[in-house]
């Protein structure tokens, strides 16, 4: 897949992707991965107030405010997201990645994650190159959830705006371009060839944001604010319902959001995404 440079809404659908806690998952301790897929029918900048980020909205008081904005903007049609969010064992998304790597031969076989490694003539560590193949894999499961949308926007391309992966900038994309060379060297090409056959649209491409030759600029961007905001809501779902949290938790309340979303039928969840050897 060749990464997309340059988007006009007018002729593409675009959608939005966040993961929680990391895409880079080997590299923490979290049990559990959350990744979500956005698409906005509609956005009317001029009726919003400005959000911060997830991580800049310091306290659970504040927190709490911008859940309840955001779900008041999509009440009175302001905000229209629709999408899909996942939950995934930790243990699970290590394990996919292995079975890309190792069926289609794309590094060899080790047990330590930190053993160096070639992808897409790019040095990783075994444990990098592991992550990234479940999250190319994560992307080629939301591509074949685009073609309806698609179809009601009326396309014939679409792109998929991924946050920018750990490690690179606007200049250094070794984790974009090791991510669609996973795709292209792998079954994982055909999701998106199917989607395309489907809905006989153009193509699905992969890219990160820029606005004003940047990558930190779009990320105050109404519709990637939102995204972070829905991810990190499904993320606190995710750990509140795993570990059987009281309602008196912050997670339970920071998920409000997100059982707004599924309960009037916004978004979609998918127990796991997985391949198995």
């Amino acid at each position: 897949m060749s990464p997309i440079e340059t988007l006009s809404r007018r002729e593409f659908t675009i959608t939005y992707t966040d993961a929680c806690p990391s895409e880079l998952i080997h590299n923490t301790s979290h049990p559990y991965l959350s990744i979500t897929l956005v698409n906005f029918l509609n956005v009317e900048r001029e009726k919003l107030l400005k959000i911060l980020q997830f991580k800049k909205a310091r306290g659970l008081d504040r927190r709490m405010k911008v859940q309840d904005y955001i779900i008041d903007c999509i009440e009175k049609g302001t905000v229209i997201p629709l999408g899909v969010s996942s939950w995934n064992e930790r243990t699970s998304v290590l394990q996919s990645g292995k079975v890309i790597l190792n069926k289609y031969g794309l590094v060899p076989f080790t047990d330590d994650f930190s053993n160096s490694v070639t992808l897409a003539d790019e040095q990783i560590s075994y444990g990098h190159a592991v992550s990234l193949a479940w999250y190319s894999l994560a992307l080629a499961v939301f591509a074949k959830r685009i073609g309806p949308m698609m179809s009601h926007e009326q396309k014939k391309k679409a792109a998929i705006l991924i946050d920018l992966l750990p490690g690179d900038n606007i200049n250094f994309k070794k984790n974009l371009k090791i991510v669609n060379y996973i795709i292209d060297n792998s079954e994982l090409a055909e999701f998106f060839m199917d989607t395309i056959r489907d809905y006989q649209i153009d193509g699905i491409g992969l890219a990160y944001g820029i606005k004003d030759g940047s990558t930190k600029a779009i990320k105050e961007d109404y519709e990637f604010t939102v995204t972070d905001w829905i991810a990190q809501s499904f993320n606190s779902l995710t750990l509140y319902e795993k570990f059987s949290l009281g309602k008196n938790s912050d997670e339970f309340k920071l998920a409000k959001l997100a059982q707004f979303l599924l309960y009037n039928k916004y978004f979609n969840l998918i127990d796991g995404i997985e391949i198995i050897d």
